[in-house]
């Protein structure tokens, strides 16, 4: 059901003349859901500062955050279906600041190119 809401949001999007749309998906490539898209940008983090984010963000204990981990494919398994890795080791403002970069450089540009043909 999910997939199919997300069809048809792309389909309506598109219908509306919309150029750009984000799936914003931690399980997009689990679920097989890359077909949906033009591109899979993947951000990544070492695991001890993941752990530290869950336990702090989230609260989970260490078998919680075991838990999930263990639920998700591994960095290595979901490289092979990405376009573009973000690593996330900084701030949240470094992050930010390396997606806006990678929007300038594939998106805006691309939007750019296409609307001039």
């Amino acid at each position: 059901e999910i997939r199919n809401f997300l069809i048809e949001r792309l389909e309506k999007a598109l219908d509306q003349g919309e150029k750009v749309a984000v799936l914003d998906s931690a399980t997009l490539i689990d679920a097989g859901w890359t077909a949906l898209t033009d591109e899979v940008w993947l951000v990544i983090a070492p695991k001890n500062m993941i752990i530290e984010r869950l336990r702090e963000r989230d609260g989970l204990s260490d078998d919680a955050i075991s838990a999930r981990l263990a639920s998700q494919l591994s960095n290595e398994e979901q490289l092979s279906h990405v376009d573009q890795l973000i690593e996330n080791n900084g701030t949240l403002t470094e992050l930010t600041t390396a997606v806006k970069e990678l929007w300038k450089k594939r998106i805006e540009t691309k939007v750019s190119n296409d609307g001039a043909t």
